[in-house]
Order: C-alpha cells, then sequence, then structure tokens
C-alpha cells in the first residue's frame, strides 16, 4: 500500500480578502479588491505562513523513510512547501515542481472539461507511473497544491478514476489541512484514508482558516 500525502496551501493574500469579504468587513476598498482577488498566483499571508510551520512541526515525528515533495508552481504552494522541506531536510533530486499541479484558472481554461482533463493527466500520467515505478523506493509522498484541483482529483480517485459531478460531491479542503490518501497496487484502487481538516488540530484555532464541514464519502 502506498501512502500520499495533499497538503493544501495555507491562507493567501486572496483567501484572507475573501474572509474579510464573508465577515462584512466594511472598510475594504473595493476598486482595490477586485483587482487582488483576479491576481492569480498570490503570496502566503503571516497567518499563512504560520500554518506552513505548524504543518511541517506535525507532521516531523510521523513519516518514515525517504520522503519525496511535489508541489504545483505558483508561488503560495511554493512557500507552503519550503517549511517542510527545510525540517525534513529533503534533497533538490526529491523535490519536483509541476505546473499541472496548479490551481483552477478560469482565464486559461474555458470550460470544467478543459479542467478534468488537466486532473485526469496528472493522475494518469504522472502520479500513477510514479506510484508503480518509483515510489517503493521512497516512504511518502507529499504533494503541495490547492483546494479546487485536490478536491476535482481525489473526487476521481475515490470514484474508481471516474468523474462525478462536482455539484454532487462537495470536498471541503481547508488551508494547511492534511490529506491522506492510499493507493493499493493489489486491487489498483485509491483509497481516502482520512481527511485531518475534520479537525485541524494541528493549527488551532487562532490559525486555522478556510475550514468548513466536510461531506463524508464511504
Amino acid at each position: 500500500m502506498v501512502c500520499i500525502i495533499y497538503i493544501r496551501h495555507g491562507e493567501s493574500v486572496q483567501n484572507q480578502l475573501l474572509n474579510k469579504i464573508a465577515a462584512g468587513d466594511v472598510n475594504l476598498n473595493y476598486d482595490d479588491l477586485r483587482t487582488k482577488l483576479d491576481e492569480h498566483d498570490p503570496e502566503l499571508t503571516l497567518k499563512g505562513q504560520l500554518q506552513a510551520a505548524a504543518t511541517a512541526n506535525y507532521l516531523l515525528d510521523k513519516l518514515v523513510g525517504d520522503v519525496v515533495v511535489w508541489r504545483s508552481s505558483l508561488l503560495r504552494a511554493k512557500q507552503t512547501s519550503l517549511p517542510f522541506i527545510q525540517k525534513f531536510e529533503i534533497k533538490n533530486k526529491h523535490i519536483r515542481t509541476i505546473d499541472s499541479l496548479n490551481e483552477y484558472d478560469r482565464h486559461q481554461e474555458s470550460n470544467d472539461v478543459e479542467f478534468y482533463e488537466r486532473v485526469k493527466k496528472f493522475n494518469n500520467n504522472i502520479l500513477k507511473p510514479f506510484i508503480s515505478e518509483e515510489i517503493n523506493k521512497y516512504g511518502t509522498l507529499v504533494i503541495f497544491g490547492h483546494s479546487i484541483f485536490f478536491s476535482t482529483l481525489i473526487n476521481y480517485q475515490i470514484n474508481q478514476e471516474k468523474f462525478c459531478s462536482i455539484e454532487g460531491v462537495s470536498i471541503h479542503i481547508p488551508n494547511c489541512s492534511i490529506t491522506v490518501m492510499s493507493f493499493e497496487m493489489e486491487s489498483d484502487r485509491y483509497k481516502w484514508q482520512h481527511i485531518l481538516g475534520q479537525y485541524i488540530q494541528h493549527l488551532g484555532p487562532s490559525i486555522a482558516t478556510g475550514y468548513r464541514t466536510s461531506i463524508g464519502l464511504d
């Protein structure tokens, strides 16, 4: 059985703005807000950096063997991965930055089908070949990425690599939550082990963000 850990990036500047909107912050400059919300590659906030550090500390004594890190090429995912890379002293040859892990971009992908195809290709052409050919050399694969991409990928994996309607299955992934998947080589199937975002104790209430109640799946 192969272990894969998905970690969503820490709170970004855009996440912070959206939280303020949801809270009804009357001091927002909405002209400036529209510009910032259109930025596709925002950086982490201070709270996001704290979340990234807390996540790395939490996992430090929980993973065994050599660890491989994959991350999207967007700044917030790369920033989130840095404390983990430093804590685990991961060598450059075990770090891979992958464009196809990037978050859904409505400016670049014209429709859901195009996005689904990218997720499918990542699973079938990048992830599964690595699992079958390389993963036994290592202990765990840790992937740093984004909420919509991870939600869609997990949906695809747990439904035996078939897409279900996103409206039909909602998987909410908080900032720096930890989703653990396994892949059973004998049955050629993914299994959803646990989404630690259900309680995010490794963050604590003072820095947890992006949390919504998750809909569990059998």
